[in-house]
């Protein structure tokens, strides 16, 4: 399972973390939201990848800068360390 969390930055682009099996970040991706339109720091060659995905459900949910951890391949929402399932 890999789990996803989000915080926005002060400058306002949005980093998406990647966390391996023991909590500790395996990767992150910085995003810049303009609109409806964004883009990922993995994906200078492509229009569209799956931090693109998560960063709009963590939005739609209300989740950056709170964090919950998202399993994207279940669809599964992890409350914040210490706190009740969601």
């Amino acid at each position: 399972m890999t789990l996803y969390t989000c915080q926005q930055a002060r400058d306002g682009k949005f980093i998406v973390s990647k966390l391996d099996d023991e909590m500790n970040v395996d990767g992150y991706y910085t995003l810049t939201k303009t609109g409806p339109s964004m883009t990922c720091t993995c994906a200078s060659h492509r229009p569209y990848c799956k931090h693109m995905d998560i960063l709009k459900a963590m939005i739609q949910r209300n989740a950056v800068n709170t964090g919950t951890f998202y399993d994207l391949d279940n669809d599964v929402w992890y409350p914040p360390i210490g706190e009740g399932v969601l």
